[in-house]
Order: structure tokens, then sequence, then C-alpha cells
């Protein structure tokens, strides 16, 4: 009966393992889309703690385990900022929920540790969760139309409970960044919010279903698409990935 047991069990996995079609690994990853990988980020369990007091706190013991290579992994990411010689930076995805927020919030985070100054503009408005994470009022529909670009600096972003960092949010419509800043001319609009801090770090929603991060990845000096190891590698995917891919020295890769 035991070996009986073990034998189905053994083809049970067996077949999870073959008809299992997400990119686990990142040599699965490389395989199947042929697109280099800036940085591999571990998952960690978010409901008692966030991605920002990952950063901060000092966690030892074995049982802090996943939180410290998590730390770290984002300190790898942090150093390809620093030594990109670039300023404002477009994190995007193909699906959706494939943790943008939290990586921007954990690398806006580490960056404040190395004493530069930060701005998070959150335009991913089919979900505005930085917007929400950081109960910001200050939103990009509101202020794009009342910045006076002749100002060599001003103030319009929020300030966070995190020195260095500021935000500006967004209201959560069905509509782009072109038709909500039809009248402003983009590129302008983040060289002129950039003034006075070290990098932006801006949210792009999904490419898969949503038009906003093609039109933004025009503007920003780079981008990372985040990808989630747990999903799979679609036809829809791939075509989002040559877009990015496209884009040439703009592309700085996926973080899985």
């Amino acid at each position: 009966s035991g070996i009986s047991v073990f034998f189905l069990s053994s083809i049970f996995f067996m077949f999870l393992e073959i008809f299992d079609s997400s990119v686990k690994t990142p040599t699965i990853f490389n395989k199947v889309s042929k697109i280099k990988i800036a940085n591999v980020i571990n998952q960690v369990k978010l409901k008692k703690t966030d991605a920002s007091e990952i950063m901060t706190e000092d966690f030892t013991g074995k049982k802090f385990k996943e939180k410290n290579i998590f730390k770290n992994n984002i300190r790898k990411l942090r150093y390809e900022l620093l030594n990109s010689n670039k300023k404002i930076f477009l994190f995007t995805s193909t699906k959706n929920k494939t943790g943008k927020s939290t990586i921007i919030e954990a690398l806006a985070t580490s960056l404040t540790i190395s004493k530069k100054k930060v701005l998070i503009v959150d335009m991913n408005f089919s979900n505005n969760s930085l917007t929400r994470k950081f109960n910001t009022d200050v939103y990009i529909q509101d202020i794009a139309s009342k910045i006076d670009f002749s100002m060599a600096e001003q103030k319009i972003a929020a300030a966070t409970q995190i020195e260095g960092l500021d935000i500006i949010g967004c209201k959560e419509a069905n509509t782009t960044p072109s038709e909500v800043l039809f009248n402003i001319d983009m590129n302008a609009l983040f060289t002129h919010l950039a003034k006075g801090y070290d990098f932006v770090l801006l949210e792009g929603a999904a490419l898969n279903r949503f038009a906003d991060s093609k039109e933004l990845a025009i503007q920003v000096d780079a981008i990372f698409t985040v990808f989630s190891a747990d999903s799979s590698m679609l036809q829809i995917d791939m075509e989002s990935m040559r877009f990015i891919d496209d884009l040439k020295e703009k592309n700085h890769g996926v973080i899985l």
C-alpha cells in the first residue's frame, strides 16, 4: 500500500511539473523569453509589515531570512540606479499585480537611506495602490495644469513619513497619461518635476491591457519591467516585452 501511494504521488507531482507553465526560475524565464533579467527579487509576506519597514529595520535571526534576502536584492537594484547616470525611471509590467508598487516603495526607501531625494509619481490610473499606500491627496490630474515651467524649482509633491521621499498620486480613472495631460508637454513636465530630486520613480499600468506605459515610455530615461515568476509567459506578454526591448538603451531589463 505504501509503495502504491508513493508511486501514485510521484506520478501526480510529475504531471504538475510537466503542465506547470510558470517561469519559476531565471533560467526558465531566459529560455522562454530571451530577454535579459536585471534583478531577481524574492517574495515576502507583507501582512504584518511593509516594504519600507523591511528596508529600514535591522532584522536578525533565521526567521527573518527571507526579509534580509529581499532587502539585499533591493540593494542590488539600487546599485543599478546609482550607477546608471539616469534620473527618471518607469516601472511597468505585462500583467496586473506583479509587485510593482512593493518594489517601488522598497527601492525608494532604500535610496533615501543612501541620502538620495526621491519622488514617486503614481501614473497607474487603473490601480493607484501607491497613492492609497501613502495616503496622499496630491494628484497629478490636479497639479499638472498649475505648474509654472518658468520657475526654477516648484514644490508640488506631498511629503511622506519617510525623510527624503515625496509622492504625487493619481485618481483612479479610465484614462491614459496623454488624455490627462493633453495640454502639457509630458517630457517637460517630468523634467520639471525632477528638479530637486536625485531620482523620479513612475509606476505605469500593465502593458497587456493598457496603453499608459507605452505613452510614458517615450518620456522617461529608463524602464524596468516587473514579471511574476508565478505567471506563464503568453504570446501577449511576449508582444509587450518586445515593445520594451525595442526601446534599446532605455530598457534596463526585467525584474523577476
